[in-house]
């Protein structure tokens, strides 16, 4: 059954978690010519094959009618924005709810489970929102649920970190008594949140040396390291333009409208990179890439900010956030940013303007990077075994965390190991109920 959950969610999230979906729309594509199909059936073979155990393409193109065909063809979507939107909402309304002021996974079954999980939505629920936590990160998908009451504003997320909890009486009641224990490894201390707020940072010569020395690789089988690196790296140039977009704030900078064209696009981004660094080696086409960054963000992107002092941080001081409000960065630009979708939803029946489409079309893009790179830090469900886990895996999240600790510590003026081990134990703290931990560390 786990087997199963597991090629449901990869089908899914596709086309939230995929750069195939970043380079090439296939539901757009679909919905301008309706032939269009085999072309995405192919795709998403290749993909399932890639990342699951494949039991047979009928089960591939059967979940894949269920997840969105059969919604494409009986709804007659005017953009396939909307058709995005109604199946993260359905996610949403399925798994996610609030309780004495908690996000709370929705374990119990609901109308919406009959519809949108079918078969699993009876026991195998609580094996489905563990598979889908190795898929996706819910950071987006707990902001769009609470941007849809009303009532909820930036303050909601007070002292939020991304926890999503079991809301169950008697085992809450237990827990607050304070037996909660875990363990803590050296190497593998940093959630992907905190890597993902650091590669969001403006781009200095600190973290370009982060970079290069714990050779961050995100390649696949169709980009190489550097590629998809320097996606990355235009994802935290294009969460800035974002940002100021909700705030109405527009670029007068040709290069950077441009480049955030080529963004939303993604095809476009990719032969911006292989017209200017395709045709060197990688590694000389990574440092260029690299470089070109740094540059957008010291001469274009930091200029037009608003100023901002130490103990304040670029979302904070774009959305006028107060210091008082304990939460990270992502979260926040998130919130406005699902905020922005669920507005334009509600509106659905107005023409979209080529601004709306092209913020719409950024936040999907961004979300596919950021969903990517999470899935190249977690283990992928086709391979089971240490020796794999270790392998592909351990060393991989290793060098990520050495690359937050680099980054962080020049960030606060402290040591590389000092900034790791404060943000590993403050991850573990975020835990009300912990009564013990344990720090482990292996002897060289």
């Amino acid at each position: 059954m786990n087997d199963t959950i597991n090629r449901y969610l990869a089908i899914l999230c596709y086309p939230f978690a995929s750069l195939d979906f970043f380079l090439e729309d296939y539901f757009e594509e679909i919905i301008q010519n309706k032939n269009a199909e085999k072309k995405l059936q192919e795709a998403m073979i290749r993909h399932i094959q890639e990342n699951c155990n494949v039991y047979s393409y009928d089960e591939i193109y059967m979940y894949l009618e269920k997840c969105y065909l059969y919604d494409l063809r009986t709804k007659r979507y005017k953009n396939v924005f909307l058709m995005y939107l109604d199946c993260l909402y359905k996610i949403t309304r399925s798994m996610i709810s609030q309780r004495d002021g908690k996000i709370i996974f929705k374990y119990w079954e609901n109308r919406q489970d009959e519809s949108f999980l079918g078969g699993f939505g009876d026991s195998n629920k609580i094996f489905l929102f563990h598979s889908m936590n190795m898929h996706i990160p819910l950071d987006f998908i707990v902001m769009l649920y609470i941007t849809q009451n009303p009532g909820n504003d930036i303050n909601s997320l007070q002292y939020y970190y991304n926890q999503i909890e079991v809301a169950d009486q008697q085992l809450d009641a237990v827990l607050k008594s304070g037996v909660a224990e875990n363990h803590l490894h050296k190497g593998v201390s940093i959630s992907f949140y905190e890597v993902w707020e650091v590669f969001m940072r403006p781009l200095d010569s600190k973290s370009i040396n982060a970079i290069k020395s714990n050779t961050i690789e995100f390649g696949n089988r169709n980009q190489t390291s550097g590629e998809s690196l320097f996606f990355v790296l235009i994802a935290g140039i294009v969460r800035i333009w974002l940002a100021l977009a909700l705030k109405k704030v527009t670029w007068k900078n040709d290069e950077l409208n441009e480049l955030v064209g080529r963004f939303a696009d993604g095809k476009g981004l990719e032969e911006f990179y292989k017209k200017h660094w395709g045709g060197i080696k990688e590694k000389a086409a990574e440092d260029k890439a690299l470089s070109y960054c740094k540059e957008l963000w010291d001469d274009i992107v930091l200029p037009s900010l608003p100023k901002q002092s130490d103990e304040r941080t670029i979302m904070q001081e774009i959305f006028h956030v107060p210091d008082v409000l304990h939460t990270s960065d992502e979260l926040i630009f998130l919130f406005y940013g699902m905020k922005y979708l669920g507005e334009y939803r509600k509106r659905q029946e107005s023409k979209t303007s080529e601004n709306e489409k092209r913020i719409i079309q950024c936040f999907l893009q961004y979300i596919r990077i950021k969903n990517y790179v999470f899935g190249c830090t977690v283990q992928k469900k086709n391979v089971r075994g240490l020796d794999y886990f270790q392998k592909e895996y351990y060393e991989k999240d290793s060098k990520l965390s050495k690359f937050y600790g680099a980054v962080s510590g020049s960030l606060n003026h402290k040591k590389d190991k000092v900034a790791y081990w404060e943000q590993a134990m403050r991850k573990q703290f975020y835990n009300q109920n912990l009564k013990k931990i344990e720090f482990r560390a292996s002897i060289n």
